[in-house]
């Protein structure tokens, strides 16, 4: 099965994990044009998507994949709508924030904590786009600016916060691709953006 991936050019940790989760699939991979400052100014970023989707060889994809969570809460299904028919070939166009959803909904979850990399504003936003269909109970955000700096959050300070939380809720989502969060997917509570796109592409294979 073929992939395409879009992922942001400072994102270093999306394409190990679905590598490393999804090894017997054909995954090709075209970077999208971003300004490395977590904003929510440089999350609208829908041309900048089509451009890098235009750049994946003329193959024919069973999944196409927006890997940006926070930049597809704001894009929302403008994006996956434009690609999808941009792209008719393609079988599902996919986003972290769909597959996360996809992951609760399917779990039956109403309340969930929630733990984000992001600054303060772009919290905020994630907080928001989650309340509007579940009860959030706690939030943690550790304030990165750039992906850099997500992806070299310390394990220990997600561990616990994961610990203190996972006893008030039925779910805790980590929100953020650049996150590494393949350490997690075998947590019974734990619902994180790579993890929900690699789950939703194994069940629908």
């Amino acid at each position: 099965m073929n992939i395409g991936l879009l992922v942001l050019e400072s994102d270093p940790t999306t394409e190990i994990e679905l590598r490393n989760q999804l090894p017997d699939y054909n995954i090709y991979v075209s970077r999208i044009e971003y300004d490395d400052y977590c904003k929510l100014d440089n999350l609208d970023m829908e041309k900048q998507v089509i451009d890098a989707a235009r750049k994946l060889p003329d193959l024919t994809f069973d999944f196409l994949v927006y890997a940006c969570t926070s930049g597809s809460m704001i894009l929302g299904d403008r994006v996956t709508t434009t690609l999808s028919y941009l792209f008719s070939s393609v079988r599902k166009v996919i986003t972290p924030s769909f597959c996360i959803d996809n992951d609760l909904q399917r779990r039956g979850v109403k309340k969930i904590s929630l733990i984000t990399p992001y600054v303060d504003e772009v919290h905020g936003m994630v907080a928001r786009w989650f309340s509007n269909d579940y009860f959030v109970e706690q939030e943690r955000n550790f304030g990165a600016v750039t992906d850099r700096e997500i992806s070299e959050i310390n394990p220990s300070d997600i561990e616990d916060n994961i610990d203190n939380f996972q006893d008030s809720c039925e779910a805790i989502v980590l929100s953020c691709t650049a996150l590494p969060t393949e350490r997690y997917l075998s947590h019974p509570k734990v619902v994180s953006s790579n993890g929900s796109m690699i789950d939703y592409i194994r069940r629908n294979s």
